[in-house]
């Protein structure tokens, strides 16, 4: 029988565990291993990004407003 998330969350220690499973993770992503650098083409696409910003020739938006963008095409 496969279980559901929305299963799980019924009763209040399911929703604590879940909720401890997400801090874990939120943890681990700010406090992770340091040591894991970014591969090189990122760090060229955020300077051409970068650049073209400063040049005028992009604009930064807000994240709401990205996904609205990508989800009304």
């Amino acid at each position: 029988m496969k279980t559901h998330r929305a299963d799980l969350l019924q009763s209040s220690e399911n929703v604590y565990g879940f909720f401890m499973e997400i801090e874990a993770i939120w943890d681990n992503l700010l406090h992770g291993d340091e040591s894991l650098e970014s591969p090189e083409w990122h760090g060229k696409a955020l300077s051409e990004t970068e650049a073209r910003v400063h040049a005028g020739q992009d604009e930064s938006i807000e994240w709401g407003q990205a996904k609205a963008d990508l989800r009304s095409r």
